[in-house]
């Protein structure tokens, strides 16, 4: 097993991962991190590239090609956003049978389905507080702090704060709802700032296998980071 230093350059919050022999030791800010230059480092980055102009790292983006990424097939252009890419990897390579769903709840909730056939593509929503936070471009219309749980009042909403709240929360359940009702869904796989959210959510709405993992970009880019050495690319 190794030790590696797994950079998520994202949108928001970047942040590094220590594992000391194949174990996650640690996630750290990585505005914060000290580098060891004696450990390999990898990155999966969707944002800002500044933030990783020092830092000597493994790039994976000439790895994927039009309809792969190293032995995953990929059926999706060559836009797709490199956590996207990595974390379906992860999955992709624990071999469950059937259509696994992929939930990473972060500035954008991303939706993607992988098979044992490789990653088939997915959508694109505006995240939690994305969503709340687009309140505030109307007058007089608060930004609120992200809800507590998916929980929906179905009475008329009577205050402002309660109507933008519970928009919120049937918008997002309402794509949820349709693509467990729509795909033959097996498990699902959770990860980002707002997964609890989503966890909590599915244990009414579906009654297959629900993984939450907040670290999960960590764990994929040392699965990637282990066939790369493994098979000494």
């Amino acid at each position: 097993m190794y030790n590696l230093q797994s950079i998520d350059n994202g949108n928001s919050h970047p942040h590094v991962g220590l594992f000391e022999k194949g174990e996650l030791k640690s996630v750290t800010p990585l505005a914060q991190f000290q580098f060891d230059q004696q450990i390999d480092a990898i990155a999966s980055s969707v944002g800002p590239s500044k933030n990783l102009q020092s830092i000597s790292y493994i790039d994976l983006r000439p790895y994927r090609k039009e309809e792969s990424f190293l032995d995953m097939p990929v059926d999706y252009e060559m836009t797709l956003g490199e956590d996207r890419l990595h974390q379906a990897y992860y999955i992709f390579k624990k071999a469950h049978p059937g259509l696994s769903l992929l939930i990473d709840a972060g500035t954008f909730t991303t939706v993607d389905f992988i098979d044992e056939s490789g990653m088939k593509g997915g959508y694109i929503f505006p995240g939690v507080q994305t969503f709340l936070n687009s309140y505030s471009r109307g007058d007089k219309l608060p930004s609120l702090a992200s809800a507590d749980n998916f929980t929906i009042d179905f009475d008329i909403p009577h205050s402002t704060n309660a109507a933008i709240e519970n928009a919120m929360k049937i918008s997002q359940l309402s794509w949820l709802e349709k693509i467990l009702s729509s795909h033959p869904i097996e498990q699902i796989y959770l990860s980002g700032g707002h997964g609890s959210l989503f966890s909590k959510a599915l244990e009414d709405l579906f009654k297959g296998n629900v993984i939450f993992e907040k670290n999960l970009i960590h764990f994929s880019l040392y699965e990637i980071y282990l066939y790369l050495k493994n098979n000494k690319i």
